[in-house]
C-alpha cells in the first residue's frame, strides 16, 4: 500500500504516468544533465576552489536540462520535466519527491521509482547546495546594473521590475 501511495504521491506532483514510473527502467547512471548539475553543485559546494564553478555556472546547467539541451539522451523528457520542477517549483517539489521516497519501499517493485525519486532527491539536495551562492552570484550585478539604469533600486517602479525581469532572463 505505501509503494502503491508513493506512485500516487509522485505521479501526482510530477505529472509522471504512474504506470511508467512502475515499469520503466531508469538507469541512475543516464540522467546527462542532471547528473551534471548534480556533479557540478557538488563541487562547488565541498572543494575550497568551488570545483572551479561558480553557482550560476551550475544553475545554467540546469536550465539547460530544463530545456532539454541534453538531446540523444533516452530519458531526456524525464530529465527536462525533474529539471523544471526544481528550477521553477523546487519546495513543493522536493517536499513531495521526500514524502513520496520515504513511503517507497526498497524492493525490487519499486526498483524503478526509487531511482526516479533518488535521482529527484539529489538534484533538490544538490540545489540546496548552491541556491544561496547563485543568488549572490545573480544579485549583485543585477542591483548594479538597475542602479546604473535607474539611479536606485526601488521594485514599486514598474519599469524598474520590467527591467529586471529581462536582465533575469540574461
Amino acid at each position: 500500500m505505501k509503494g502503491s501511495d508513493a506512485v500516487l504521491t509522485f505521479g501526482g506532483c510530477t505529472n509522471f504516468d504512474q504506470v511508467s514510473l512502475l515499469v520503466k527502467n531508469y538507469d541512475s547512471n543516464k540522467f546527462g544533465l542532471l547528473d551534471q548539475f548534480e556533479s557540478c553543485a557538488h563541487s562547488f559546494s565541498a572543494s575550497p576552489d568551488h570545483g572551479g564553478h561558480t553557482a550560476l555556472g551550475c544553475m545554467q546547467i540546469l536550465v539547460n536540462a530544463m530545456n532539454g539541451a541534453d538531446e540523444g539522451e533516452e530519458m531526456d523528457e524525464a530529465i527536462a520535466a525533474l529539471a523544471d520542477l526544481l528550477y521553477n517549483n523546487a519546495g513543493d517539489f522536493c517536499d513531495c519527491a521526500a514524502k513520496a521516497s520515504a513511503d517507497c519501499p526498497l524492493c525490487s517493485s519499486f526498483v524503478h521509482v526509487k531511482t526516479l525519486l533518488f535521482e529527484s532527491l539529489d538534484a533538490c539536495n544538490s540545489l540546496d547546495e548552491i541556491d544561496c551562492d547563485a543568488w549572490a552570484e545573480f544579485q549583485k550585478p543585477c542591483e548594479k546594473k538597475i542602479i546604473d539604469q535607474f539611479g536606485a533600486v526601488d521594485f514599486t517602479d514598474s519599469d524598474i521590475c520590467k527591467f529586471a525581469d529581462l536582465f533575469h532572463g540574461m
